[in-house]
């Protein structure tokens, strides 16, 4: 780094270790950028701007959009299956008391089932822009694959405070989740402090999450606060390894669809 630098300096081997020498009228800069170096590298400063990816919103727009060709078929019976929607809704709701005995899977499934068309279309619609707006920070693999996981982390959390008798269904666990993964990230972008990336999502939980009879406030609590832990080490891996290339990155994608269909599966196995 000093001979990048063009700072004249000597090292040499001693019994003790190496020792770095420099001329005395070199060594307050050769202090200078050493200190420099550290700061930068070693985690002595604010983490490196994580940037827009630039890339286009679609792809994770329309992830977030298979909920509505999902619920229709949901919704409707499938007597040539032996399928009915009271059964579906029955084996994939988030029932706490099952899925504290070992039916994990139900904090996935859960995510995919709503009540009626005004459910689905509130978090089809925020969901999506917040997706798209994760993944525009992360990538879409990786966006889309904490988004998922911070659904199912907030849906299993809410299940073990709650106890047993609890039910709920909806995406908004996931749309609460991301947006903590946002404050977060945010925080590692460099565009604002942790505590104003935290009090941005606790804003928004405010605004969108504690109205109406049917909400789930624990849900979305719980969601929020698992996207925040999952941000801060999504942002700290991006920051020191760079986002994945488009090989991983689409297959952190499938696995972020896979997830839930194989809860499915298992579900209904």
């Amino acid at each position: 780094m000093l001979e990048a630098r063009d700072v004249e300096f000597d090292l040499r081997r001693e019994f003790s270790g190496w020792r770095l020498l420099a001329p005395e009228e070199e060594a307050e800069r050769a202090r200078a950028e050493l200190a420099a170096y550290h700061s930068e590298n070693m985690g002595g400063g604010r983490p490196q701007p994580l940037p827009d990816t630039g890339a286009a919103p679609v792809v994770p727009a329309l992830l977030v959009c298979l909920l509505v060709p999902f619920h229709v078929l949901a919704t409707r019976p499938w007597p040539r299956w032996g399928v009915y929607p009271h059964e579906l809704y029955a084996a994939g709701q988030a029932d706490s008391g099952a899925m504290l005995t070992g039916e994990a899977f139900r904090a996935l499934t859960a995510l995919t089932l709503h009540g009626d068309a005004a459910h689905l279309l509130g978090n089809v619609v925020v969901g999506a822009v917040f997706a798209a707006l994760l993944c525009r920070r992360a990538g879409t693999g990786p966006g889309m694959l904490a988004l998922v996981l911070s659904g199912m982390l907030g849906n299993l959390l809410n299940a073990w405070m709650r106890g047993p008798g609890h039910l709920s269904i909806g995406f908004s666990t996931a749309v609460f989740g991301a947006a903590g993964l946002l404050g977060a990230l945010g925080f590692w972008g460099g565009h604002r402090s942790p505590m104003a990336s935290v009090a941005a999502g606790l804003g928004l939980l405010g605004l969108l999450g504690v109205g109406g009879e049917r909400t789930d406030l624990g849900a979305h609590v719980f969601g929020f606060a698992a996207g925040l832990a999952l941000g801060a080490g999504l942002g700290w891996l991006l920051t020191r390894l760079g986002r994945p290339g488009p090989a991983v990155d689409g297959w952190l994608t499938v696995c972020a669809v896979a997830l839930p269909v194989w809860a499915w599966f298992v579900a209904l196995g």
